[in-house]
């Protein structure tokens, strides 16, 4: 097991300066962290030391963010590999040398939960290709983790991907460790690592890698770029946290625009080749590109909102929507450059649909740090482009990014993209509407560009767009790419994906021949050394027949591959190849090289940050996966199968590689089933619907027989079962009895699910999808009644049975609580009452209790999020049950019900005063007459107190009313850092209603859905009476697992005097609990004893130095608790 030194060095260096994740296993006899191994890119830390300090170690040397996780369940919900905010994770928990020692039974408790722990190591490399480096290991020290958990781990992983270093003599001749030597599971060293990079100058080697994987730029080192006409530069540490996700338009990122005159033909065909997937600047500097009859007016958008004298508050972001082939991507490209060309504005451009921006996440932290660095450069505004149309939830990201970046104060122009959605879902952008066909004038300049380009004659080029019968730019490029400019390939796309097959085939029919090792090309020597052994197909006597099984696994893999990415979903890599029959554990090597060398096919790398575990492999472009599909012959019930496939083969091997390739099963199920929102793609899924059964009978297949439970694909076979089984237009190919089971069966599997998901400890993300299979249920039961309602007369011979409201209401205002911004359980809720009022089995008391219930939750959607009102089916479920308090036959009733002494005919009868005076008491009185009507209201509503406290719409339209009154603004106006103007006596009214509803129904079992609001306003109140306990005590109660909405992060208010200035708190800052990366930190506020102190954000102190005592701090409110400021109102 010896070897030289510089043997060694040669494994060292092949692993650090490899693109793969990497875990660093810290034992407990290694002692002090030498700097030189602290610094290096670990994608991970996993250590059996309880020292709580141990994790610091990272941040000093190299100021990065380390995550402290100490439990099994953080490991698994929280833990991934991400080089920026460095997991730390302690097997046996944290421990100061202060603390005592842990009881017998504690001490067992902790030893198995570290060996759960080490088990989920193989899971996290499985995927991805990922190593683990182990130093300071020492089986006999007490506490250590046990050599045979050690070597059953190591036995799960990948031959090779496991190293250990400063193993003793001992250690090496442990028969564990001897015999993963001998199947190469392990390389064992008896050297220090730490002393082999020094002695061997490994770390200079590895810090060129580090200078462009993570950090370690020179702080010399730096870019050019253009502000206000005049050059000037950026370090390239200020690129540091945006590098891989932002491009900034400099002088190295645009780069050498020119090209050879004899080489144009080739150039232009790179252009039209790569510039669908990324910006090619020097395609636009030579004019390569189409400009579309939208892009004026796209231009025009952007340079108005770019030289406004507006604050970036009051502008709204762009939004440019088209089908999927409108040249969105090329024309954003266009805009980027010429804005880059005029070097008036800084541009940022981010081609990533998928990347996580959300508020505080890290790559939103950078983002708005590298644009504040631009607006300290002297930019007066930064064009920033985010191509996101493909993501899911594209308006709503691009609204929450908007929004999060404007309260942050930067001074940025955004224009994003999305597919074509109803005009509702635009009102808070300006929209530019890009066209997918060409407009005459547009061939005719398309004509002039080929045929100056490429040589060809205005003839040819007609003739061929005749032919090809399309008015599609993109289709148009495509079919002439491939048919003209494509010199090697005569024939087309169709023929150079056969000859990437034909290659990958031959070289995997060599490896397999008798003859292994004779005459083998270097990639299948590369797979056979790795130790694949295709054990199926060798098992195979007859070679042709062995032969025919590679082939049909290669087209397979094509197929499957193809089939995902035309809708813009590469598959994970390990997924892939269970299509091909090869197997996982190999060397990376063997597999990339292989792939690599099929030209169609692109692979792509786990995400630095931490949001991906697993390779990816895609097609070059979705349109090429299209083209391919079409010229294959593989039809839409073909391309169900595959997916069926890949369902019914979904890994189980483990928790990350499982929940990353259902991620992937569930966003293309979603995208080609019945509940698609894309307007082109439904057009699609049409021609896949009367296969829709098998994609179900796969899921229900997953569950049952492999007893695979991934809640989120359950949630996706309830919605299915209902979509496909529940709609009218299913009638004719189902029976109704079979679809009266189907339904029954979505009901059953969801509540079971969501049964056994009653578990505080849920992650975020199955805290969603319970959330959303307590919406499919309710869902489910509609119908199911509606079944029932249209067929009583029918076969099944039963009343149509109303569900249970009640229940159901309950249900879905705590999945309304924690989410309020989601559309989904309103319109639920609505359409259920909608069922509920139009049944002959409801008593009319009945139906006007549960339609001041309803009517309460429409009062009270918050007007923080603009997500639900802007909804256009939300609006017209909205308006259909407002106008049924106007109908004659139940005026009658509110006055009974009123007599009576009902809550639900006082809160009816109130709102019914309010929609006669034309008030919404989430927007300003306009009008005298408005205000003395809802002092009239407020009246109406204190004489019958007595009752109409035990309602909480009651309460919380007093509440509204008279926070409108006494601060004529409503609570929330949908900006951040509202000031208020009430003085200590409006304040204490405003207090003391809080206090009773939260008295009265903040402490049942059955709580409002907008219960985190009510806290709020009671944390709120308090602060502004200066009982501050009181208000710790509030925020206390707002639960994050209740809670997990992005508007919990959002500072709405700010503690006012009564003429509306900001107070004024004496603070210190806590220079030690300051991250000058993350740029947050605590103050402690004098009135304030909350031993945390108060957070803040670097940059909203105004502050040359993050340090000292000031009597000068401003406070705002989130859900989240306190947050200082400074010259706010000098900056308002």
């Amino acid at each position: 097991m010896n070897q030289d030194n510089n043997q060694i060095s040669q494994k060292i260096i092949e692993l650090l300066e490899s693109n793969t994740p990497i875990i660093l296993f810290v034992g407990k006899s290694y002692g002090d962290l030498s700097p030189i191994l602290a610094k290096q890119p670990w994608s991970c830390i996993i250590t059996s030391t309880t020292y709580e300090g141990f994790a610091y170690n990272f941040e000093i040397v190299d100021k990065r963010i380390p995550i402290p996780i100490s439990n099994y369940e953080d490991m698994l919900d929280k833990v991934v590999l991400n080089q920026r905010e460095l997991n730390v994770i302690y097997l046996h928990g944290k421990s100061s040398k202060s603390e005592e020692a842990l009881s017998f039974r504690e001490a067992q408790q902790q030893k198995l939960q570290a060996e759960k722990m080490v088990t989920l190591i193989p899971e996290l490399l499985k995927g991805n290709f990922g190593s683990l480096v182990i130093v300071g290991y020492d089986p006999d020290i007490p506490d250590e983790v046990d050599i045979s958990v050690l070597y059953n781990v190591i036995l799960q992983m990948r031959k090779g991907s496991a190293f250990l270093f400063g193993a003793s003599d001992s250690l090496q001749n442990s028969p564990f460790i001897r015999d993963l030597v001998q199947h190469n599971q392990l390389q064992a060293f008896a050297d220090d690592l730490s002393n082999l990079m020094e002695d061997n100058e490994a770390s200079k080697v590895f810090g060129d890698g580090y200078e462009i994987s993570y950090s370690l730029l020179q702080d010399e080192d730096s870019d050019a770029l253009y502000i206000n006409k005049k050059r000037t530069t950026i370090s390239y540490k200020s690129l540091l946290d945006t590098r891989g996700f932002v491009r900034l338009l400099s002088e190295s990122e645009v780069g050498d625009t020119s090209y050879p005159p004899h080489m144009k033909i080739e150039y232009f065909y790179s252009f039209l080749k790569d510039s669908v997937r990324r910006p090619v600047w020097f395609g636009y500097e030579n004019n390569f590109n189409l400009c579309r009859n939208f892009e004026p007016s796209l231009e025009k958008a952007v340079r108005s909102a770019l030289s406004s004298g507006k604050e970036t508050a009051e502008q709204k972001s762009i939004l440019l929507v088209g089908q999927t082939s409108s040249s969105k991507t090329i024309a954003l490209g266009a805009l980027a450059y010429k804005i880059y060309r005029e070097r008036e504005y800084p541009v940022l451009f981010i081609n990533n649909p998928d990347i996580n921006l959300e508020q505080n996440s890290p790559n939103f932290v950078g983002l708005d740090m590298l644009l504040k660095k631009l607006e300290d450069l002297d930019a007066h505004k930064v064009l920033l482009i985010w191509d996101n149309s493909s993501s899911i939830s594209q308006i709503q990201e691009s609204r929450k990014l908007y929004t999060a970046l404007i309260n942050r104060g930067r001074r940025v122009v955004l224009v994003s993209t999305a597919y074509e959605q109803p005009e509702s879902y635009y009102k808070s952008f300006i929209t530019i509407k890009a066209d997918i066909n060409l407009h005459p004038e547009e061939l005719d300049v398309l004509q002039d560009k080929i045929v100056d380009l490429c040589d060809i004659s205005a003839e040819d080029f007609k003739r061929w767009v005749k032919q090809n019968n399309e008015r599609n730019l993109l289709t148009l490029l495509y079919t002439f790419l491939y048919s003209h400019l494509h010199t090697e390939i005569s024939q087309g796309l169709q023929q150079e994906i056969d000859w990437g097959m034909d290659k990958l085939y031959i070289r995997l029919t060599k490896q397999l021949s008798a003859e292994e090792g004779k005459y083998l090309s270097d990639i299948a020597l590369a797979l056979q050394n790795a130790g694949y052994t295709l054990s199926d197909l060798s098992e195979e006597d007859d070679s042709s027949d062995r032969n025919e099984k590679v082939f049909q696994g290669i087209q397979n893999f094509c197929n499957s591959v193809a089939t995902s990415y035309q809708v813009k979903i590469p598959l994970p890599l390990s997924m892939a190849l269970r299509c091909m029959n090869l197997p996982m554990d190999n060397r990376f090597s063997g597999v990339q090289n292989a792939l690599l060398n099929v030209p169609f096919l692109q692979i792509i790398s786990p995400e630095l940050d931490g949001t991906g575990f697993d390779y990816l492999v895609a097609f070059r472009t979705p349109l090429e996966a299209e083209i391919y599909l079409e010229s294959a012959g593989i039809t839409q019930e073909k391309q169900i199968d595959y997916i069926v496939s890949m369902i019914c083969e979904l890994s189980s091997s483990g928790e990350y590689n499982k929940h990353s390739e259902a991620a992937t099963i569930e966003r293309l199920i979603r995208i080609i089933g019945p509940n698609c929102t894309y307007p082109e793609q439904k057009h699609r899924n049409y021609f896949y619907k009367p296969y829709y059964h098998r994609i179900i009978d796969a899921l229900t297949h997953l569950r049952v027989n492999k007893r695979i439970n991934e809640p989120r694909l359950i949630c996706q076979e309830v919605a299915w079962l209902r979509e496909v089984y529940g709609t009218s237009r299913s009638i004719g190919e189902f029976t109704v009895k079979e679809r009266r089971e189907k339904l029954q069966q979505a009901i059953d599997i969801s509540r079971g699910t969501i049964e056994n998901m009653e578990n505080p400890r849920l992650s975020k993300i199955n805290k969603v999808t319970k959330n959303n299979l307590i919406v499919e249920s309710a869902l489910s039961q509609l119908k199911l009644h509606d079944l029932r309602k249209e067929n009583a007369n029918l076969e099944i011979k039963e009343p149509s049975a109303i569900f249970d409201f009640r229940e159901i209401f309950q249900q879905l205002n705590k999945v309304i609580a924690s989410d309020p911004t989601n559309t989904y359980p309103y319109n639920a809720l609505l359409r259920l009452f909608r069922a509920v009022y139009y049944s002959d089995t409801v008593t009319e008391e009945n139906k006007i209790r549960y339609l001041s219930n309803v009517t309460s939750v429409i009062d009270e959607v918050e007007s923080q999020g603009r997500e639900v009102e802007d909804n256009e089916e939300y609006q017209e479920n909205k308006a259909e049950i407002l106008s049924f308090l106007s109908e004659e036959k139940y005026k009658k009733y509110y006055d009974d019900l009123l007599t009576k002494g009902s809550a639900s005919g006082i809160h009816l009868k109130a709102r019914k005063m309010l929609a006669d005076a034309g008030i919404d008491y989430k927007k300003a009185i306009i009008s005298i007459a408005q205000k003395a009507k809802a002092q009239e209201i407020v009246d109406f509503l204190k004489n019958n107190m007595v009752v109409a406290q035990n309602h909480a719409g009651c309460l919380y339209m007093l509440l509204s009313l008279t926070w409108l009154l006494y601060n004529e603004a409503p609570i929330f106006s949908g900006e951040e850092k509202q000031f208020t103007r009430m003085d200590v006596k409006q304040w204490r009214e405003i207090n003391r209603l809080c206090e009773m509803y939260e008295q009265q129904f903040l402490r049942g079992e059955e709580i409002p859905f907008n219960t985190p609001t009510m806290y709020y306003l009671l944390a709120l109140s308090c602060a502004q009476l200066d009982n501050f306990q009181g208000s710790l005590n509030a925020f206390s109660k707002i639960n994050e697992t209740m809670f997990y909405t992005q508007i919990r992060t959002k500072v709405w208010h700010i503690l006012c005097e009564k003429d509306g200035t900001p107070k004024k708190f004496k603070g210190t800052i806590d220079d030690r609990k300051y991250d000058p990366i993350s740029k947050k930190g605590r103050i402690h506020i004098e009135k304030i004893s909350d031993r945390r102190g108060v957070f803040f954000y670097g940059p909203n102190l105004h502050l040359i130095e993050i340090k000292g005592i000031r009597s000068d701090f401003e406070i705002g409110t989130s859900y989240m608790g306190f947050t200082a400021f400074r010259m706010l109102e000098e900056r308002r």
